[in-house]
Order: structure tokens, then C-alpha cells, then sequence
């Protein structure tokens, strides 16, 4: 990619921008849906690539600074004793300069940068599942509060039925105050869950569109997810990590310390400069020539104030502390996954009791309702039966998106798409 094409990054993310997506209003989209447009639309991702070309212009700037140089020279020196000027005081050459030596600052300063352009490429990817997990997490949770809300509207109904068959008695003093109360509070306390969950809802379906790239304000449809991938072991290999993107960078990122400190110290040794010209020269602008000249010397420091020491100092720094922000990135990132798969277990286990337990929470809520209505059970038997079938339903949703969410985590952290297709 030409640096031309960077400075049409924006313009083109402009136009995906206001372009809506042609069936996100007509058909539910699907998690693939939503990760292909949030590739295209993320602001994260635009920055990355911009990111990454700026590092690979680094890297140019440093390896071409070590080709010879093709520079124009010239000279005008006049005296009142002719004889005390140099005999090419007086020039008008094209010099070839190549200054540098494979040892020098400039050679060790290039190969730094390369590490650093391919610690920028390593954060595109790095960028890009970032944004994959951020996408699927929205899309778990907005399914999850519609499935709540969904499920709150049922119970809501048959609280209802409840109710409809108090006040009636209520009001000719067959059920107590108290009956009426704890329904209505039941009712209240159940439609604030529906507010809270619909609150939250939008708020997730607004993060979501904006990343994918459709108005904020709009309604997204999202196809629903009905499977339940299989959990594997961890292999001691895949706890070594070595494609997660962001212990990649890191590792990139130290490489590229170590040669600062390896080009810093390349300021102790001799600088090779060598330079070929050819043009005309003279000692007096009078008596110019064609002709050419070779030059070939060495530049040594010999005392700089401990300017090399202080900067090899800085540069060992650098080192520790990117070696440092790599381990503890591996520890981190082992620890996480070893956690992750620990709750995608206890999520999965979790799962299934309640799904087994659904039927029976319902059942046990009607069959207290029909009793209560029949005068065959009390209120806080009939709202514990109700309360614990809304626990059961609720629960089991939370459990079954959690378990996807560890699943896209866990790919995160190894940098695989095992769990990708939902």
C-alpha cells in the first residue's frame, strides 16, 4: 500500500459510513454479518492500518538514509593570496556519499525499525480480533436481553391471570389486603426488570451499530443463536500462547529494544565514510578542471561527556522494561485462559441443570397459580413458585450466553478461531 492510498483511508470510511447496510433493516443479521461490517466501519481498525503504514515509512526512511546519496557541491572561494587556497577551495561536482558502516547507528537504527513495522502489522491483527470479540460480546448480550425480555412478558402474563382473579375477591373481602399487595409488588418488581433489561438493550444495540456502521437510533435485527459448541482440553502447547496477537507485539517490541541498545553502542565504534566526485574544481574560480576525486575515512569519538553511556543506559531500559510488559502480558493472558475455560466448564454445567429445571420451574409456578385460584394455596407460595421460574429462566439464558462469550475469549487469547461459526 502507497502512502497515497493512507491518505484515502478516511475519505473511503467516510462513504462505508453513511452507506447503511442494505439488510439490516430487511433481513436479521447474522454474527458473521456483524464482524464483516465491523472490519470495515471500526474506527479501531482504520487506526491500526494507519498505524502500521506509518511504521513501515520508519523502517524506509531508516534502511534507504543507508544508500549512497547523490548530493550537488559547490564552491566559491576567493582570497587576496590565491596561493593560501585549497586546489578545490573552488567546485561545482556531484558527490556520491555513502555514509554509515554495517556497524554503525544507522545500520542497527534500521533493523529496529523493521521489528517496529512488524509489531504494526502484528497489532492490525491484534486490532482486528479485538474488535471480532468486542462484536461478539455485544451480540451475545443484546440476544441474551431479548430473550429475557421475552421471557419476563410470559411470566408478566400469567402474573396477570394472578391478579385478575384477586381483585375480584379483594373487593368483596374474600382475600386478604395483603394477597393484592404482594401480587402488585410481584407485577412492579417484574416490569422493572423489563425496564432495566430494555434499558440496557438499547444501550448494547447502539454500541453495536455504531461499530458496524448503521445508525445509532435504529432497531437491529439479529439472527438467533441456537448452538452449543463442544469445550475441549487445553493442551499444554496451547498454553504457551504463541498466537495471540498481543503477546506477538510484545515480543516484536522487545526485539526492537535490543537493537536499540545494539545501535547505541555502535556510537563507540569507528564510522566508515566514503564519497566519490566528479566535476570541476580548482583552486581559483579561474582555473577550474573536469575531474574526479575518492575519499574513504573513518570518524571515531573519542570523548562525548558519557552521551553514548547515558543513551546505551536508556536503551537497556527500554529492553527490561519490554521484556517485563512481555512476561507479565504471558502470565496474564495463561492465567486468563486457564480462568476462562475453567467458567466456560461452570457455565456449560450450569446450563444444563437449569435447562433441565426449566420445565419443572414452569409447571410448579402454573400448577401454585390454578391452586391459589382455587383457594388451595397460600400468596407466598404461589409468588415464591412465580419468582423461582423467573430465577430459572433468566439464569439459564445468562448461563448459555456466558458460555459463548468464554468460548470468543478464549479465542481471543489464543489467537485461533476454534469457536468462529455460531
Amino acid at each position: 500500500m502507497t502512502r497515497l492510498n493512507v491518505f484515502l483511508i478516511w475519505p473511503i470510511f467516510l462513504i462505508y459510513s453513511l452507506i447503511p447496510l442494505t439488510r439490516a433493516y430487511a433481513l436479521p443479521l447474522t454474527l458473521r454479518d456483524c464482524l464483516q461490517q465491523a472490519q470495515l466501519h471500526s474506527l479501531q481498525s482504520v487506526q491500526s492500518l494507519v498505524n502500521e503504514e506509518k511504521a513501515k515509512a520508519a523502517y524506509e526512511e531508516t534502511s534507504r538514509a543507508r544508500l549512497p546519496q547523490l548530493v550537488g557541491v559547490a564552491n566559491y572561494e576567493k582570497s587576496d593570496d590565491p596561493v593560501t587556497q585549497l586546489p578545490d577551495a573552488n567546485k561545482v561536482v556531484a558527490r556520491l556519499e555513502q555514509s554509515g558502516f554495517p556497524f554503525s547507528p544507522a545500520w542497527a537504527r534500521g533493523n529496529q525499525r523493521q521489528y517496529e513495522w512488524r509489531a504494526a502489522t502484528l497489532a492490525k491483527l491484534e486490532s482486528t480480533q479485538d474488535v471480532a470479540f468486542l462484536v461478539k460480546q455485544l451480540y451475545f448480550s443484546i440476544l441474551r436481553e431479548k430473550d429475557a425480555i421475552e421471557r419476563l412478558r410470559q411470566v408478566e402474563g400469567q402474573l396477570g391471570r394472578l391478579l385478575g382473579s384477586v381483585i375480584p375477591r379483594y373487593t368483596i373481602g374474600r382475600a386478604p389486603p395483603f394477597d393484592l399487595i404482594k401480587i402488585r409488588t410481584s407485577v412492579s418488581d417484574l416490569q422493572r426488570t423489563q425496564e432495566l433489561t430494555q434499558a440496557q438493550l438499547a444501550s448494547d444495540q447502539s454500541t453495536l451499530a455504531q461499530i458496524i456502521g448503521v445508525p445509532a437510533n435504529s432497531a437491529l435485527e439479529l439472527t438467533i443463536v441456537t448452538k452449543m459448541p463442544e469445550l475441549g482440553e487445553i493442551a499444554p502447547s496451547q498454553l504457551r500462547l504463541s498466537d495471540n496477537p498481543s503477546l506477538q507485539v510484545l515480543e516484536q517490541q522487545f526485539l526492537a529494544s535490543r537493537m536499540g541498545v545494539t545501535a547505541a553502542r555502535y556510537g563507540r565504534v569507528p564510522s566508515l565514510i566514503g564519497s566519490l566526485e566528479y566535476g570541476y574544481s580548482g583552486q581559483t574560480a579561474d582555473n577550474l578542471s573536469l575531474g574526479w576525486t575518492v575519499a574513504v575515512g573513518l570518524r571515531l569519538t573519542v570523548f562525548d561527556w558519557g552521551i553514548v553511556s547515558a543513551q546505551v543506559n536508556q536503551e537497556l531500559a527500554n529492553v527490561s522494561l519490554a521484556e517485563n510488559r512481555l512476561e507479565v502480558e504471558r502470565q496474564k493472558a495463561i492465567s486468563d485462559l486457564i480462568q476462562t475455560h475453567a467458567l466456560a466448564n461452570a457455565h456449560l454445567s450450569d446450563q444444563k441443570r437449569l435447562s433441565s429445571l426449566g420445565n419443572e420451574s414452569r409447571q410448579a409456578a402454573l400448577i401454585s397459580i390454578d391452586r391459589y385460584r382455587r383457594g388451595g394455596a397460600g400468596i407466598l407460595e404461589t409468588t415464591d413458585a412465580v419468582s423461582l421460574w423467573i430465577q430459572t429462566l433468566l439464569n439459564e439464558r445468562s448461563a448459555y450466553y456466558a458460555y459463548l462469550t468464554d468460548l470468543a475469549k478464549i479465542d481471543r487469547l489464543q489467537g485461533s478461531k476454534l469457536y468462529e461459526d455460531f
